[in-house]
């Protein structure tokens, strides 16, 4: 199987809590055909004053299937560096690369007003 398609760097200026925020995300192949990254972000106005995260993502292989007409054989499966992984790097994960990362989105809890 070829991964070379996981061997990349993405780099994008975002809007995150109110900041425009530099982001880059990594990830690699390795020797025993799995994949490995990192990410980090920190807002420009302060160079990282007020938000910064950095950190590993680890992803498992799975079963393939098809989505938006890329096909889909890795999940994130853990990360380190942040309590939550903000969402524009699962966000770059599942669009650039292709990687499935819905487990972590369906996770977000949404509080509504009562009337």
């Amino acid at each position: 199987m070829n991964l070379e398609k996981y061997n990349d760097k993405v780099q994008i200026t975002a809007k995150y809590d109110g900041l425009m925020c530099d982001i880059e995300v990594n990830v690699w192949a390795d020797t025993k055909g799995g994949i490995s990254g990192c990410f980090e972000m920190y807002d420009i106005d302060t160079s990282g004053e007020y938000i910064y995260a950095e950190g590993g993502l680890w992803f498992d292989r799975r079963e393939p299937y098809w989505f938006e007409d890329k096909e889909v054989i890795f999940e994130l499966i853990d990360y380190d560096g942040v309590y939550e992984l903000p969402k524009l790097i699962l966000y770059t994960l599942k669009d650039h690369f292709g990687i499935d990362v819905e487990e972590h989105l369906s996770d977000v809890i949404v509080f509504k007003k009562k009337k």
